[in-house]
């Protein structure tokens, strides 16, 4: 097969940086701030609005009318999540669901970036390696940027059983990108983030 171009190796190494580092980031702190409810919520709110307007902007891809109901549903059911963990709320719950739907849209625009790609050309590991070397390495930078920085005490109070479940973690993350990366080359970007926003069920009872 033949070179996909740089263009598309660009595309490929942002969308791994704005979702891996900058979108993860921004998780987290939805996480430590809100609570994994609002946070989750607030994650796949943003992936499905955001997801709309980047593929209709970038993509020309113009959802259905469903699509559209369908997303006023799911964001009708991220207040109501909301509302519903707010029964013991932390003081700081904006801030976790405003990082939460900004991680969301992070993720949405890597979406829009790989459908770009599997668009033009429908490669799922050169799609996967791309984005995976655009987030890992410059993430891998910056924890060891800030480990030498504070002399590397974050890795001292690490237990294997922390490492374990992280790595367990990162396994699952792992299928669900290889799953929602196939799934973009051959629907749109709202249909897939739409379909996607199952895990917010699941993750509210979970929580």
């Amino acid at each position: 097969p033949s070179f996909i171009g740089w263009r598309f190796v660009g595309a490929l190494l942002f969308g791994g940086f704005l979702s891996f580092l900058v979108g993860n980031v921004l998780y987290f702190n939805g996480l430590s701030q809100g609570g994994l409810g609002i946070t989750v919520a607030g994650a796949q709110g943003g992936v499905v609005f955001a997801g709309l307007l980047l593929s209709l902007t970038f993509l020309h891809e113009r959802p259905r009318r469903e699509q559209w109901t369908g997303a006023v549903i799911i964001g009708a059911g991220l207040v109501f999540i909301a509302i519903a963990q707010l029964g013991t709320p932390s003081e700081t719950w904006y801030l976790g669901l405003l990082f939460a739907i900004l991680a969301g849209s992070c993720y949405a625009g890597t979406n829009v970036l790989t459908r770009m790609v599997q668009r033009k050309r429908p490669v799922l590991f050169v799609v996967l390696a791309g984005t995976s070397i655009g987030g890992l390495v410059p993430l891998t930078i910056v924890i060891l940027f800030q480990a030498a920085q504070n002399g590397g005490a974050a890795f001292e109070t690490l237990e294997w059983s922390t490492v374990g479940v992280v790595l367990l973690a990162g396994v699952f993350n792992a299928l669900a990108l290889v799953g929602l990366t196939q799934a973009m080359r051959d629907t749109t970007v709202a249909t897939t983030n739409t379909l996607s926003s199952s895990q917010l069920v699941f993750s509210f009872i979970a929580s």
